[in-house]
């Protein structure tokens, strides 16, 4: 895997039309098996209050993102937009969010997003359960 050629740094007011649009994109382009018609640009607003969030820059171009909560110690997003997937955004965005807390944190993925339950896996997350969400079922992941 390539190192991350991305600057990851955290999120500012300018940020907000661009993390905006990726993660409409990003879920559009995902999650093919729901009604994506349900998803908004506005989404964002609502999905991540209260939330830290760090982007990922690629020549200025925000091209990833995580969303946090240091409260529940909860990763409730990370988005990369499919042209720059498997070159350590991911990871590097991750490990952001490992370095914020010495509590171990979780997340929530899909089954049906196998790619995601994937790199989660590799990156030495483990499953704790597995649960039926409005979304259908999903594995809760926890850091090591």
């Amino acid at each position: 895997m390539e190192v991350s050629p991305a600057t990851i740094r955290e999120f500012v007011e300018a940020d907000r039309f661009a993390v905006k649009a990726l993660y409409l994109h990003c879920r559009v382009n995902t999650f093919s098996w729901l009604n994506t018609r349900m998803f908004k640009l506005n989404d964002f607003e609502k999905d991540t209050v209260g939330e830290r969030i760090f982007v990922a820059e690629v020549g200025g171009v925000i091209v990833g993102f995580v969303a946090f909560s240091m409260a529940d110690t909860f990763v409730h997003h990370l988005y990369v937009h499919q042209a720059f997937a498997k070159r350590g955004i991911g990871k590097a965005l991750l490990n952001i969010v490992l370095q914020a807390s010495p509590k171990p944190f979780s997340l929530k993925c899909l089954e049906m997003n196998q790619n995601a339950c994937d790199f989660y896996t590799a990156q030495g997350w483990q499953i704790k359960r597995r649960s039926i969400g409005d979304q259908g079922p999903y594995f809760l992941f926890v850091s090591r």
